[in-house]
């Protein structure tokens, strides 16, 4: 009787199986019988019966261009069909463990119901489910043929759309699956239990003494199971690689593989990555079957562990080949580019190397299948170790690319700050655009190069700004063309409205940058807008600057400019505010002497302050991070305090700076005057160098920032950093040097004076902000690399310096990345670093050096810089500003041309 009872459910199993696979298939012998047929035979059947057909007719997901569309509809139907069929028998075959009556025998009213399920349930009810889904992809593609960007985001919008419905075909397997054979068995079962009513048995048999005779289907519930863990990773992966790495590949390198290549592509792709994978799957599951021991008839050792063992056996497979191909393209740095250039030429070349791959492949499978049988727990071991050292590789390209893309990182308290009416009123510039927080309204600023009879994506009726400089009807708009020559530029203002939306409020047809007053929110719009011709010859030459008192409901024009002194274009004034009315703005170096002569320098005094430059770079040589903040009290800086300006008629010389102070809100200006020149003059630079014959000549056009900072009202600080190459004979050299002034006044109404300059070398202030309680962070620079550090303003020192953060650990990249932003409101600070991240060979290969990838990530701390948490904001224009009044960070998707979601986003830094 077992031996009976095991070939009854051997049977039975199968012929359940084997008729879902008939009735499941329909579909797809429907999909490929149309497909056969003459062109107008089937357009007449789907025209003419499309209505019925549209039930049993296989969905398929949206096609992605640059993928064989024949390969694509195989990928869609065949692998998700295996893998129902194989659900189906493990699932019969549990059944039959748990229930053996049902295996002696059936009725036609049990096979009657599989089939009627398998029809309505995966045939009619799944395919709608996946039609409407289709259908959703679909009409979300027609609502965007609109868009002026619609057929460059189509790519994208598919496969995003094949994705989706992917998905949900592979999640809802098991459900589809089971229910047929649920409600067969359930039948089965009540008519066996009806036949064991109706016989009575005189006396005790055999079988009653075991009612329940052992059926053993242990070796064939074995191969399905790890024939099911196998193909499953094994189409997961084709479907990773055809549906997401090769569309990136293929955009990214440029490869464009001709339509009629791609169709004669489809059969060769078909059978070797799915066909011809599929029966070296089922080998292989055979050579484990065989192996593998079977005595145990639990769910564990017949189902869990074949399935993780199929798993197992095609990741350790795949990391053998990885590796060797890894360890060639090592060799060979050229041999992965020259593939793929190949391919591009004549893709028939790529079918000997796939059909080469897939015969190693089957065989490594077979032979890590029967090692697996034998050896589970050692070969499951060197898969661990394999695993763990391809993380490494792993997670430096994750980072690395997950960066630059934006979704590596986290996302604290994401929410939408606002919808916006286009996408591109959110696109960013490297200056000037972004949100603009206030007291009173959240503000959105953003530029693009069109003119404004031509932005359609501003609603009409909204305000051009230009027109407030119309006097007697004369031409107002930009006289320039904008600050690119012909190009023009429309800057747009939109402004949050209460039910969540963004509302363009004014526009201008130049490029403007918005600044809000700490206190009452005065807001100024810096354009670079050229006056009126009428305008008056006393007028300053200053470009047009814009002014509203009631946030921004109302502009004018400040036709005497702001600050005019500083600078006659002025969206580059960049004022800094201190307090409602105390405004500061750096201009123009004016030109002195001392820039070549000794001035008021003494030999005497350059060697003393290079000697302490020195030992100060020895102490800081040793000093460790950890004491960094204790070392403050000891500062490098080199000082002439009191040094001895010039006299001129027995008075002291004062020397014109290019720091500029306003106490009115920039309509008045007074120049700051120094004892010497903020810049340092060359002779300083020689002897600090040890070069006479320096050439410092070029300085003046070379990187330097300069920022200022009120501690009250009679004290303030300011800092000129310098990064300068200079040449001595034909070689180039590097210097850094930043000079610290101290400015005071007698009275809060007095004349601001620069009392005493200190000097630094090798130290760079390259970011600084203060927040609107009076907090200062900087971002600084020196030979040790970049830092975080807070203001003293008791003595001016940088302390709790914190090193910057680095994209990945120093043991696997060298990190080569500087600060390119830098926001803080005293609470939180965020850095957007950019630069290179220097990677080994042994991780990225595809290179003949160390392999310089560049890089742009952004990341934020609560805790002064002693933790760093990396955002996941895409691109080095990805964060859009600060609130300066709570833990909200904005930030965008990219441009209109990366990104055309017309939202704008938040991240709270708090959560």
């Amino acid at each position: 009787m077992p031996a009976q009872a095991a070939t009854l459910s051997k049977g039975y199993a199968l012929k359940i199986a084997l008729l879902y696979l008939l009735i499941r298939g329909i579909p797809n012998w429907l999909l490929y019988i149309l497909s056969a047929l003459p062109a107008e035979t089937a357009a007449y059947l789907l025209e003419q019966h499309g209505t019925w057909l549209q039930y049993v007719y296989p969905v398929m997901p949206l096609r992605v261009l640059s993928l064989p569309a024949g390969f694509q509809n195989a990928l869609a139907l065949f692998p998700v069909l295996i893998i129902e069929v194989l659900f189906v028998f493990l699932f019969s075959t549990w059944l039959i463990r748990r229930h053996t009556g049902p295996a002696r025998g059936t009725s036609t009213r049990g096979w009657i119901v599989m089939i009627v399920m398998t029809l309505i349930w995966s045939c009619a009810i799944r395919h709608q489910l996946l039609a409407y889904v289709q259908a959703l992809s679909i009409d979300a593609l027609r609502a965007r043929q609109d868009d002026a960007n619609w057929f460059a985001d189509l790519p994208g919008l598919m496969m995003k759309a094949n994705w989706r419905l992917t998905a949900i075909a592979y999640a809802t397997i098991p459900l589809w699956a089971w229910l047929p054979v649920w409600a067969h068995f359930r039948c089965a079962k009540k008519t066996v239990e009806a036949a064991d009513e109706s016989t009575a048995a005189p006396s005790p048999t055999t079988e009653a003494v075991n009612p329940h005779p052992r059926v053993p289907l242990h070796r064939t519930t074995v191969f399905a199971s790890f024939l099911l863990g196998c193909f499953a990773v094994h189409i997961a992966l084709v479907q990773a690689v055809y549906l997401g790495l090769w569309p990136w590949a293929a955009e990214s390198m440029q490869i464009n593989i001709p339509r009629d290549a791609l169709s004669v592509m489809s059969v060769p792709l078909t059978l070797s990555q799915i066909v011809f994978a599929g029966l070296m799957c089922a080998l292989a599951a055979y050579v484990y079957a065989r192996r593998a021991g079977v005595a145990a008839a639990s769910s564990r050792s017949l189902v869990v562990k074949p399935l993780l063992a199929g798993i197992a056996t095609y990741l350790l497979t795949g990391l053998f080949l990885l590796a060797l191909i890894w360890f060639s393209v090592w060799l060979n740095p050229a041999l992965g580019s020259s593939v793929m250039k190949a391919v591009t030429r004549a893709p028939e070349s790529g079918l000997a190397f796939a059909i080469a791959l897939n015969l190693g492949a089957m065989a490594l499978l077979c032979l890590m299948a029967s090692r697996m049988g034998a050896s589970p727990r050692r070969w499951s071991a060197v898969l661990a170790a394999l695993i763990l050292g391809a993380a490494v590789p792993a997670y430096v390209g994750w980072k690395l690319a997950g960066s630059n893309l934006g979704i590596a990182g986290g996302t604290p308290g994401m929410a939408v700050t606002g919808k916006l009416g286009d996408a591109r009123w959110r696109n960013m510039e490297q200056w000037c655009t972004g949100v603009v927080d206030t007291a009173h309204g959240t503000w959105l600023v953003g530029r693009n190069e069109t003119s404004a009879d031509e932005a359609a994506y501003v609603p009409k009726g909204t305000p051009d700004l230009s027109q407030l400089l119309n006097e007697d009807d004369a031409d107002t708009g930009s006289q320039r063309g904008g600050m690119f020559g012909s190009r023009p530029v429309l800057t747009t203002l939109a402004r949050l409205q209460d039910d969540g939306t963004f509302k363009i409020v004014a526009t201008v047809p130049d490029v403007a940058c918005l600044v809000a007053s700490p206190a009452s929110d005065t807001l100024f719009l810096f354009t670079g807008m050229d006056r009126p011709d009428s305008a008056s010859s006393t007028e300053p030459e200053q470009t047009v600057v814009f002014r509203s008192t009631d946030h921004g409901a109302s502009w004018e024009w400040m036709k005497s400019g702001f600050m005019s002194n500083v600078e006659s274009l002025a969206w580059d004034v960049k004022p800094t505010f201190t307090s409602e009315r105390d405004v500061w703005a750096w201009g123009n170096e004016p030109f002195s002497e001392e820039d070549e002569s000794d001035g008021a320098w003494g030999a005497s005094e350059i060697a003393d302050s290079s000697e302490i430059a020195e030992s100060a770079e020895s102490a800081e040589s040793v000093e460790s991070v950890e004491s960094a903040e204790s070392a403050e009290s000891a500062d490098s800086y080199t000082s002439s305090e009191s040094s001895p300006a010039r006299q001129s008629n027995g008075e002291r010389e004062r020397i014109p700076t290019a720091l500029f102070y306003s106490n009115d809100q920039g309509a008045t200006t007074t120049v700051v005057y120094a004892p010497e020149p903020l810049i340092a003059p060359a002779s300083y630079l020689r002897e600090l160098t040890g070069q006479p014959k320096a050439d410092f000549s070029n300085r003046r056009d070379m990187d330097q920032e300069r920022f200022v900072v009120q501690i009250d009202d009679t004290h303030a600080y300011a800092w000129a950093s310098e990064f300068m190459w200079y040449r001595v004979g034909e070689d180039s050299h590097r210097l850094m040097l930043t000079t610290r002034a101290e400015l005071s006044r007698s009275t809060p109404q007095g004349e601001w004076q620069i009392t005493t300059i200190k000097r630094q070398p090798d130290v760079r202030v390259a970011h600084l902000s203060t927040s609107h309680d009076g907090r200062t962070y900087a971002i600084l620079q020196d030979r040790e690399g970049e830092w975080l550090a807070k203001l003293d303003t008791k003595t001016g020192e940088w302390v709790e310096r914190q090193r910057t953060p680095a994209l990945l650990p120093a043991w696997m990249a060298e990190n080569r990345t500087t600060a390119r932003y830098f926001w803080s409101n005293g609470d939180y600070q965020v850095v957007s670093e950019w630069g290179d991240t220097v990677v080994s060979r042994l991780l990225i290969p595809f290179m003949k050096a160390r392999a310089e990838v560049k890089t742009d990530a952004h990341f934020y701390t609560r805790d002064g810089g002693r933790t760093w948490h990396q955002l996941a904001i895409p691109g080095y224009l990805g964060v859009m500003g600060l609130s300066p009044r709570s833990s909200k960070v904005y930030w965008s998707k990219g441009n209109a041309y990366s990104d055309d979601e017309a939202l704008q986003w938040e991240y709270d830094l708090a959560k």
